[in-house]
């Protein structure tokens, strides 16, 4: 398993521009916040775990992966973890929205889940959830529980799984498109179309594995509450 890799050159940037109140409320609870993170790759074939969470825009109803999100004519799944407020969730939203709607006449369904801790983040409450606009459930991982059963690092990141004989099976994992935000050094004649989700679901669809290397996800870490750090990730 390929690890993640922590890319630090803009962490001490990153910090001296967040509010004071926000630094001195992750010191003084001892929370780590990492400025850029990329994906951890599980194993293709990773058999996705089944989850059941509160979609706040729903009126907190319980959502589960496998008895709401799958269908009977579903042949891929995307999931995502999200935040409200990363600039590299921000900046992809739209792309992501327009995939959605692209892909779901084709039997792919799309769920995510933010992980983040609000007290942390403000910006990523249940509340806000609600209002983000997403046409598919975007549920609260409170707990953070299912972040860490698919060893999630940042937002967004990003899998796709093969339908397969009852089961979900990564099939994809790693960024949407090689765009960034422009604030975090993104280069604007990149353009973002999700060309690589994009081509990774056609692959899917006409049955064939998606041809390698995967390039990661980058973005902002997960906001872990105080002392709900994984194993995984103290490691990276």
């Amino acid at each position: 398993m390929q690890r993640a890799t922590i890319l630090r050159s803009n962490l001490a940037g990153t910090v001296a521009r967040m509010p004071a109140s926000i630094v001195q409320n992750c010191r003084n609870r001892n929370v780590v916040v990492r400025a850029r993170v990329e994906t951890l790759f599980l194993e293709e074939g990773f058999v996705a775990p089944e989850f059941s969470l509160p979609w706040p825009e729903k009126g907190f109803e319980p959502t589960s992966l496998m008895k709401d999100v799958v269908k009977a004519d579903t042949k891929a799944v995307v999931f995502l973890i999200l935040s409200n407020h990363c600039p590299f969730v921000v900046h992809l939203k739209d792309e992501i929205i327009r995939m959605s709607n692209d892909y779901k006449s084709q039997g792919v369904q799309f769920v995510a889940i933010s992980p983040n801790d609000p007290k942390i983040k403000e910006k990523d409450s249940a509340e806000l959830m609600a209002k983000e606009g997403y046409p598919f459930p975007y549920l609260f991982d409170e707990a953070q529980e299912v972040a860490k059963m698919y060893k999630g690092m940042c937002t967004p990141d990003i899998y796709a799984f093969r339908s397969d004989g009852g089961e979900l099976k990564l099939a994809y994992q790693g960024q949407l498109d090689s765009s960034r935000p422009e604030r975090k050094g993104g280069d604007p004649s990149i353009p973002n179309n999700g060309e690589d989700l994009r081509a990774a679901l056609d692959h899917i669809l006409a049955g064939k594995s998606v041809p390698k290397p995967w390039k990661p996800s980058i973005g902002c870490s997960i906001k872990w509450s105080e002392g709900n750090e994984p194993e995984y990730w103290g490691k990276q």
